[in-house]
């Protein structure tokens, strides 16, 4: 082999290796617009976590106030029996 078929082969090289290194840049560049979305999703994910743990606490404290009204219900029933007897 020639030096200048040398030159040619280590010139197709580098033109090919360089193709290769455009191509792995945009597969790097969509995997990081790929993590960008998915921490996105994440964020949102996260705060309708936090949203449906502040309702269900407010849910807790709505049936904890419906059994002591149901509580002082029965016992006010209870007395208007008491008091009619």
């Amino acid at each position: 082999m020639s030096s200048w078929e040398m030159l040619d082969a280590i010139a197709a090289e580098i033109g090919s290796l360089t193709v290769e290194n455009n191509r792995f840049r945009r597969e790097i560049d969509l995997l990081r617009e790929e993590v960008e979305l998915l921490k996105d999703r994440a964020a949102d994910a996260d705060t309708n976590f936090e949203a449906i743990k502040q309702d269900a606490a407010k849910l807790r404290q709505a049936l904890r106030e419906l059994r002591a009204s149901a509580a002082q219900l029965r016992a006010d029933a209870a007395q208007l029996r008491a008091n009619k007897a």
